[in-house]
Order: C-alpha cells, then sequence, then structure tokens
C-alpha cells in the first residue's frame, strides 16, 4: 500500500497540486478530464467550481425558513446542487478514473459513501 502523494507535510503546495493533475503510470492521459488544459487553467477550473459551489450553499441558507415549514425540497436541492458543483471541481484536478479509484481507497470508502448517500 503506498502512501499518499499529499501525505507528505513537507512537500510544497505546487508539488503536491502536479501529483494530483500528472497521469501515473496506471492512467493515461486520456481519463483526466480535459487534458489539454495546464495547471493554471485546471486550478482556475478548481477555483471556480468550488467558488460557485460555496455561493449555492450559502444561497440555500435563506431557504432554511421553509424547513422550519415543512418545506425543504427548495434548500435540499441547491444546497444538493452546491456540493455536486463543489465536488466536481475535484475532477479537473484529478480527473474522474483517479478520483473514483481514490474515493474507494481503503481509508476513504466509508466517507465517499456516506457523503454520496447524503447528497441523493
Amino acid at each position: 500500500d503506498s502512501p499518499e502523494p499529499c501525505a507528505d507535510a513537507g512537500g510544497s503546495l505546487a508539488s503536491r497540486v502536479r501529483s494530483l493533475t500528472s497521469p501515473s503510470e496506471s492512467q493515461d492521459v486520456a481519463s483526466t478530464l480535459c487534458p489539454a488544459l495546464t495547471l493554471k487553467q485546471r486550478l482556475l477550473a478548481f477555483s471556480i467550481c468550488v467558488f460557485l459551489g460555496v455561493c449555492f450553499d450559502v444561497l440555500s441558507m435563506g431557504k432554511l425558513r421553509g424547513v422550519m415549514h415543512g418545506h425543504a425540497e427548495k434548500y435540499a436541492r441547491m444546497y444538493t446542487f452546491g456540493n455536486i458543483v463543489a465536488l466536481s471541481g475535484t475532477l479537473f484536478l484529478a480527473g474522474p478514473t483517479r478520483q473514483l479509484r481514490r474515493m474507494c481507497q481503503q481509508k476513504r470508502w466509508i466517507a465517499s459513501r456516506v457523503f454520496l448517500v447524503a447528497i441523493v
């Protein structure tokens, strides 16, 4: 079992991001999302997705009054959409295949499944 690339706290941020964005031996560039993007473009896309996701989550708080009156649908839809948008930002850094592989690792599979079930 190999250690996670981001587990080394002594590594620089740039080297940790590169380890997320560069394909490993078992993964080719075609399996990443938008393989032609540069590191700067990937970071920008990730940042935009996370920002928009957080905005939707914050805006969903305005719907909490409806939850108190038994109408949670609008809040749940907006909050779930915010989480999905924020999570999709990681696909720009790691790619869908690597992201799914990491979510299924022994240390992460329970938390990943609980999160995915909670947003459904």
